[in-house]
């Protein structure tokens, strides 16, 4: 009997190593190829943890099968500092010349993390309080909008936030969408998209920093989708799962092509140094996220702690889809993800020391 039950759990472990392996190659296969590799690869956190349970259990039994799962960590090691990172440097550093601190937050129009809300003034105000304590040299909004009660723009502007561009603006003329803020100058602006990417050529004390601020097409998933994926996750598959699958290929599929059509050639082309912020709505082990760290830094696996996810939505597991990225000529010295219930995303601020040419 424990011959057979032996058996039955290597059976198990195995295919829970074959799964977290599959889970991994995501970053080798373009969606417009095969779609499946990037959606298992939404797997690999729970299959990581499945897999140390594995080995644990069979370490504890003093069984040599600890092994099975041992080497699949060790062949996809080189995954987990994206996801956790132990460490880093939260403090942010003095004003400096040639340092440029920059925030990135999908303040989901000031509704919390309940997608039904109304834009909430108090949230607006506590949003405009974390502005206040952390100071940042620019800022980088997504699903920014007018809150009635507060004039959030018109306070930026009192705290010294005087230059500022969006990508749209509302009927009253507010900023709206994907907005930047910034206590430094803006020498230049080039909308990518209509909707939601531009760049921004800034004067930071004499040195030209390039600031894109993106917002990726969101997967659109609705509360049927949300409990699917919750069916899914717990093995239940029916017709409907279709049409929820169908919305996830479509949305990673975009990314893809917003990558190679729209962003990519910006950052190929940067003479100066660049930093890449905002809402990309991927996950660290998605092909996108891959294309993009092959070209720029990502300042989280620079100067991050712990898992420092940024989705915090109160129906989908928790994901860091906020990033700042950054070009070879930029240092990070500093990360800190800021915690709030201003929206179902949590805000990250990083600090960014321009390297001088003759390094």
């Amino acid at each position: 009997m424990k011959k057979f039950v032996r058996i039955i759990a290597v059976c198990l472990n195995l295919l829970i190593v074959i799964a977290f392996l599959l889970t991994t190659i995501a970053g080798w296969v373009a969606p417009s190829r095969s779609v499946w590799p990037s959606l298992m690869a939404f797997g690999y956190l729970p299959l990581l943890a499945a897999n140390v349970l594995f080995s644990l259990i069979w370490m504890f039994c003093r069984r040599w099968e600890f092994l099975i799962s041992a080497v699949a960590i060790a062949l996809r090691w080189a995954m987990i500092p994206v996801y956790i990172q132990v460490g880093g440097k939260s403090q942010m550093p003095p004003p400096a010349d040639d340092v440029v601190t920059i925030l990135t937050f999908n303040t989901h129009q000031f509704r919390g993390v309940d997608d039904q809300a109304s834009p909430s003034a108090d949230k607006a105000r506590e949003f405009l309080s974390m502005v206040e304590q952390n100071g940042p040299d620019i800022i980088c909004l997504q699903e920014y909008g007018a809150v009635k009660g507060v004039a959030v723009t018109d306070s930026l502007r009192y705290m010294g936030y005087t230059e500022h561009y969006s990508a749209r603006t509302s009927r009253a003329g507010e900023p709206y969408g994907t907005v930047l803020f910034s206590r430094l100058p803006i020498d230049y602006v080039r909308q990518i998209d209509r909707q939601s990417k531009f760049y921004a050529d800034i004067d930071n004390h004499g040195h030209t920093v390039r600031v894109v601020c993106i917002h990726m097409e969101s997967y659109g998933l609705d509360n049927s989708d949300r409990e699917e994926i919750d069916r899914m996750a717990h093995g239940d598959l029916d017709s409907t799962a279709t049409q929820t699958i169908a919305k996830l290929t479509h949305t990673i599929t975009k990314h893809e092509k917003e990558w190679q059509d729209e962003l990519r050639p910006i950052v190929e082309a940067a003479s100066v140094p660049l930093i890449m912020v905002g809402d990309m709505n991927d996950i660290p082990s998605s092909y996108l996220y891959h294309q993009v760290s092959d070209q720029l830094r990502d300042s989280f696996t620079q100067c991050g702690s712990w898992f420092g996810t940024t989705y915090c939505g109160k129906d989908l597991p928790a994901f860091r889809i906020d990033y700042v990225f950054h070009s070879s000529q930029l240092r990070c010295i500093a990360h800190r993800r800021l915690r709030s219930s201003v929206s179902d995303h949590h805000a990250v601020i990083a600090a960014l020391q321009i390297i001088p040419n003759d390094q």
